[in-house]
């Protein structure tokens, strides 16, 4: 038994190969089981479109999963006359005030915080998948598209910014390389050598790099120099997704050993982003 863990484990090929037959085996195990859950969810939109009210419950408060909410109020508004809040727990679990009033505080079309109702907490169905992403555990809609989509939403599947960015000049020709990562530091992301460098010299032309300490400034500050540079380049993170909300060309390095395709909820293809595997 210690043999075949020992293979397993400096075997990438065979890893790999193994994590694809769990996930694969789950997907033909919800396809067979989701029929009930999938016409309950359905069910609760269309409630929500009745009432008029949306009261969201999110798990991950991370400022790209954030993101993805950001302009379904505007949305749901427009559309169907929704007005948008969220829970009590999810308000609780942001825990930068910063990042509170960036994605809801300033956006008009946000209601307040409310636990009066039934939550609504996103969800996905394989039998919403398409072939290839079935299969192949590749490509597949963001996760804004996918809400647009389950809501008979007119969006472009990218995020929104309601902050009107302030550009600092001395950030004009400097080519900034935001390499943190909260969600890839926990999955073990990794990435060839010098891969985000290369990038940036290959899109811009300029070899005058600055690197982004997320600590040293304040969120809002952060956005203006991502606003002001002359390219940004970074990989999957909540600094991606705020490159996309403004209309900015940008890389997004693609972890080499990313698995069971979650980067693709937040790959962005109407936006102006370039994603390099």
């Amino acid at each position: 038994m210690k043999k075949i863990i020992t293979l397993i484990k400096t075997s990438k090929t065979l890893f790999k190969f193994l994590v694809y037959l769990y996930y694969f085996y789950r997907r033909i195990y919800k396809f067979f089981t989701e029929t009930n859950e999938r016409k309950e969810y359905y069910t609760q939109i269309e409630e929500i479109k009745r009432n008029k009210k949306i009261i969201v419950d999110i798990s991950f408060c991370g400022i790209g999963d954030l993101l993805v909410w950001s302009l379904i109020p505007e949305l749901l508004k427009k559309q169907y006359n929704v007005n948008f809040y969220i829970s009590k727990k999810t308000f609780d679990l942001i825990k930068n005030k910063d990042v509170f009033d960036l994605i809801f505080g300033l956006n008009p079309y946000f209601k307040g915080v409310c636990d009066d109702g039934v939550f609504f907490r996103l969800n996905f169905f394989i039998g919403e998948m398409s072939f290839l992403q079935f299969f192949t555990d590749k490509g597949g809609v963001s996760n804004i598209e996918m809400i647009e989509n389950q809501f008979g939403l007119r969006g472009l599947g990218v995020p929104k910014l309601y902050y009107k960015p302030k550009f600092i000049y001395k950030y004009k020709n400097v080519v900034l390389i935001d390499k943190n990562m909260i969600s890839g530091e926990n999955f073990g992301w990794k990435f060839y050598d010098n891969s985000f460098e290369k990038e940036a010299l290959k899109r811009s032309g300029c070899n005058i790099f600055e690197y982004v300490n997320t600590e040293k400034q304040d969120l809002f500050t952060y956005i203006d120099m991502i606003y002001s540079c002359k390219y940004f380049v970074c990989t999957f993170s909540g600094s991606a997704s705020i490159a996309a909300c403004l209309k900015k060309q940008y890389s997004v390095i693609w972890p080499y050993n990313a698995v069971n395709g979650t980067n693709y909820q937040f790959r962005y293809l109407n936006s102006l982003a370039t994603y390099v595997k």
